[in-house]
């Protein structure tokens, strides 16, 4: 029941304050998990299995990135003008 209502409150705040917000969010969140990432495989000897689904993970959060940073860009291209009356 508590990650219910925490979910209900994290998806009303993030409609509040809106879609390049949450990105950038999303963003920092997937840059962290890649750190975090990295600093577990330099402390920790995996086996080769263990370490390539780790890189893999790694991988998956770079993609992650690039692709709300390509959002970012596609909203700011919908973005209507309003320079005046015409």
């Amino acid at each position: 029941m508590a990650f219910q209502m925490a979910g209900k409150i994290m998806g009303g705040i993030t409609t509040l304050l809106g879609k390049n917000v949450v990105l950038k969010t999303d963003i920092r969140i997937e840059e962290k998990a890649i750190q975090d990432y990295g600093a577990f495989l330099q402390k920790v000897n995996f086996d080769a299995k263990s370490r390539d689904v780790i890189e893999q993970n790694i991988q998956d959060e770079r993609a992650h990135v690039r692709r709300w940073e390509e959002s970012i860009e596609i909203l700011k291209q919908k973005k209507p003008s309003y320079k005046g009356k015409e």
